[in-house]
């Protein structure tokens, strides 16, 4: 049986005749998932996604990301377009078959953020805060795995990096300051950038593929990575790394208004602006070690190869510039 006759059997409510898929395969190579979008003709709008691991039985990621949108369902109407609904869940053959709504829209891209950031950054803004408005819980056990393991991770495979530039004794020391200060959670997406965010023809802001989704998550962490995408996107490539100075290590940062927005609406105090600002890079940091350790590999032997890299990574920079600049967007 294919996947359409699959689909249409489990679902008894589209013609098979007259309903036909269109497979997408995102071109970004961490990327588990294979997309396909369903259509009734004579419509071209799409009537609902479907997503299924590249490899099969690989589904782990798309259960986490069917329990991630189903919780949010309890926070959203199931008329909030978005964020996709699922829809039904099945398996084919080996594959686990996930079927959701269509978020209207098409992908913000680089190009529409360098037309217009400030108009972009308001509506993502705004959206960010009505999720944590209506996603805060109460703070988890002092022992959290989302703080442990990435400084673990960073001190065990870059215990080279780590000495040079004290990356993981400073962040830990930035970083307790979360620890104990009571910060509320809230649903944390996890990759608020391009291809995820979308908007449609009014303007309405699309974000999907929640996968990598923490509902206990920390405030801020994804409205820090998505300026960073819009400062990445409104600059020269051989500019970036000046422009993300400007925007966060300067005492008079365009991106500060966004930021105490952020935090004075969701009542979170300034004073934790720089630790959660190291957060989020400790774990971006943390998960690029993730995919490109070796499990034969010794700390020795990862260091060796990709030391070189890592002092590039973007990541790696701005957790290094958020633990030793002073001048940073607020203090």
């Amino acid at each position: 049986m294919s996947i359409l006759k699959a689909l249409t059997y489990q679902q008894n409510t589209f013609n098979t005749d007259k309903t036909y898929l269109h497979f997408l395969t995102p071109r970004f190579q961490a990327s588990a998932h294979i997309i396909a979008f369903l259509y009734q003709e004579p419509s071209t709008v799409p009537v609902a996604v479907v997503k299924f691991p590249r490899i099969p039985g690989d589904d782990q990621r798309l259960r986490r990301e069917s329990q991630n949108l189903k919780l949010l369902e309890t926070f959203l109407t199931l008329n909030d377009k978005s964020i996709p609904h699922v829809l039904a869940e099945m398996e084919w053959q080996d594959y686990h078959l996930l079927v959701q709504s269509v978020v209207p829209g098409s992908v913000l891209e680089r190009s529409d953020v360098k037309k217009n950031p400030g108009h972009y950054i308001e509506k993502m803004v705004t959206w960010m805060i009505r999720l944590g408005r209506i996603s805060k819980n109460q703070p988890l056990a002092l022992r959290d795995e989302k703080i442990d393991e990435p400084l673990k991770k960073i001190e065990y495979w870059l215990s080279g990096l780590n000495s040079e530039w004290c990356l993981s004794e400073k962040a830990k020391e930035s970083i307790d300051k979360i620890r104990y200060a009571g910060l509320p959670r809230i649903f944390e997406h996890g990759d608020t950038s391009a291809p995820n965010i979308l908007i449609d023809d009014q303007g309405h802001i699309g974000v999907v593929d929640w996968e990598l989704a923490n509902p206990s998550g920390y405030p801020a962490l994804d409205l820090f990575f998505f300026l960073m995408f819009v400062v990445i996107a409104e600059s020269p490539a051989k500019q970036v790394d000046r422009e993300l100075e400007k925007a966060f290590f300067n005492n008079n940062a365009w991106t500060q208004p966004f930021i105490e927005r952020y935090f004075r609406e969701l009542e979170i105090p300034l004073d934790y602006v720089r630790p959660l600002f190291v957060l989020c890079w400790t774990r971006y940091v943390a998960s690029m070690i993730d995919r490109l350790v070796d499990p034969l590999s010794t700390p020795a032997m990862f260091e060796k190869k990709n030391i070189d890299w890592f002092k590039q990574n973007r990541y790696v920079r701005m957790l290094n510039a958020s633990l030793h600049m002073h001048n940073f967007v607020i203090e």
